[in-house]
């Protein structure tokens, strides 16, 4: 994996804990999605994360919607360990990430559009 890649899944997990985090700690709940603001700001705020880190580092996007997902997923496990419903609440995580990997690859297809390709020959 090169700089950029390594760049855009820091980025991406890095902003699915501070959401998660932060609207725990915003909403005191336990669980971001109990919360309207994850809602309302969380994915969108992501969304946009992932947008960026699809355009930084186009080739394979959707992992950068995953590092949201995977990230959201630990922190949610670190913070209740042993919540019931984890099985439940990873297949919901992977509904969730859609529209960030979605955006993602919005991002690197802008990406391949607008920036120069090298010459062949």
């Amino acid at each position: 994996m090169g700089k950029r890649a390594w760049l855009a899944g820091g980025l991406s997990a890095a902003a699915g804990v501070a959401v998660w985090v932060g609207i725990c700690a915003l909403a005191h709940r336990r669980e971001a999605w109990d919360s309207g603001l994850y809602f309302k700001f969380g994915i969108p705020l992501l969304t946009l994360v992932t947008f960026l880190a699809g355009f930084l580092e186009p080739d394979r996007p959707w992992r950068w919607g995953a590092a949201v997902a995977a990230a959201q997923i630990a922190v949610a496990f670190v913070k209740n360990p042993t919540g019931g419903l984890l099985p439940l609440g990873v297949i919901l995580f992977g509904v969730l990430a859609v529209p960030a990997i979605l955006t993602a690859y919005v991002g690197a297809f802008l990406a391949r559009r607008l920036r120069p390709r090298a010459p062949s020959g």
